[in-house]
């Protein structure tokens, strides 16, 4: 006599399957977000690890690392090292064996790259050896939320901000992402850049609202009279930052100024996009697009001018990143903080930037990243 084994009918399975579905589904967000937390918390660590790197760095020389080696003079275009303060702190980062493979990219010359506030050599990016050097991968400069390896446009290289009388002004290197694969191409005897196995960098020092600079006559309230109860008489140069071009800023300058605690010295950014290209061809997404990144051998400083935009990606000369409601700071103090994300986006380079009303984010933003100022506004409502 046979017996039969009941199973399970198809709309049991299904049900089963179905019931698997719906808890997964409710699972993943938090998963999602406990693992966003943790990347947070790693991107925080490893400002923190810069921080105490150019801590250490003062130690040494009796003042922080300059934001990067760019033109003399500071409001000129001339040809110089280019590389950016994370390059200068490798050593105090433990990445000393590939500080020492950077050389002299002068032609002809030999040894390592002079560093001193006062040499002047060509770019570093022109150089095959040194492009080589910058394609090592150093997981410290990059932030666990933000994604690498995929923009679609180009890859900077190096970037100069300045004021003088006219205004802002930024320059910027870059290479197309899209090259043919490495190793970089020869041809006729120029030395043609690849960008595809660059390593990518999340991290750059402050360089306040638009870095160092002679301008005195042009102020903030002229051009925008909302910024006037805030700021009277203030000039783009009033908020320089810790992070510029051949800086040499002590931490004691920094606490008889506006704090250490209440002054950026590194923060972050996905240096995605171009709010020009926007304008160009509106209606094409390319605020979603990840158009660029940065090289770390050249990631200097960034600007807070223009403020921190809400839009997925943040612009190439702005601070941002790729959590959910905060952009997170290095302060000179060694503490990290995140700051809001708000309606302060109101700087485009080459185009109108003034708002009817100042955004009062972005008034605490210029504040924050001014290392002599002498405001004092309360920060704490952009402060995470």
């Amino acid at each position: 006599m046979s017996v039969r084994r009941k199973g399970f009918t198809l709309i049991e399975l299904l049900v089963v399957i179905a019931i698997i579905a719906l808890l997964m589904a409710l699972l993943l967000p938090a998963i999602q977000k406990v693992r966003e937390a943790a990347n947070k918390m790693l991107c925080a660590s490893n400002l923190r690890q810069i921080a105490i790197a150019a801590h250490n760095y003062h130690g040494d020389y009796n003042r922080l690392p300059p934001g990067y080696l760019g033109p003399i003079p500071n409001e000129g275009t001339s040809a110089s090292q280019s590389i950016g303060a994370l390059t200068i702190l490798l050593p105090y980062l433990e990445a000393d064996n590939i500080f020492k493979q950077i050389v002299n990219p002068t032609p002809l010359a030999t040894g390592p790259m002079p560093m001193g506030l006062n040499d002047v050599t060509p770019p570093w990016y022109l150089n095959t050896t040194d492009f080589t050097v910058a394609t090592a991968r150093i997981k410290m400069f990059l932030c666990p939320s933000d994604t690498q390896f995929d923009a679609l446009v180009g890859v900077g290289l190096a970037g100069h901000s300045y004021n003088d009388n006219a205004g802002a002004g930024f320059h910027i290197a870059a290479t197309p992402a899209n090259y043919a694969p490495f190793p970089p191409l020869v041809t006729s005897g120029t030395f043609v850049p690849q960008a595809v196995n660059l390593g990518r960098s999340n991290y750059f020092g402050c360089a306040g609202a638009s870095g160092r600079g002679t301008n005195s006559t042009l102020t903030i309230a002229a051009i925008a009279p909302a910024f006037l109860p805030a700021f009277p008489g203030a000039s783009w140069g009033t908020f320089e930052g810790v992070m510029t071009n051949r800086s040499k800023v002590t931490l004691g300058q920094l606490t008889v100024q506006d704090g250490t605690s209440n002054t950026f010295l590194f923060g972050e950014s996905t240096v995605a996009n171009n709010p020009l290209t926007l304008v160009a061809l509106p209606g094409l997404g390319y605020e979603k697009l990840r158009l660029y990144e940065s090289c770390w051998m050249g990631a200097g400083s960034l600007n807070t001018i223009g403020g921190m935009t809400t839009q997925m990606e943040t612009p190439f000369y702005s601070f941002g990143s790729r959590h959910a409601a905060v952009v997170q700071f290095a302060f000179a103090d060694g503490s990290t903080r995140g700051v809001r994300r708000g309606a302060s986006f109101v700087y485009q380079a080459g185009s109108s930037f003034v708002p009817a009303v100042a955004p009062t984010d972005w008034i605490l933003l210029q504040q924050l990243g001014g290392r002599r100022d002498g405001y004092s506004l309360d920060t704490a409502s952009i402060l995470d």
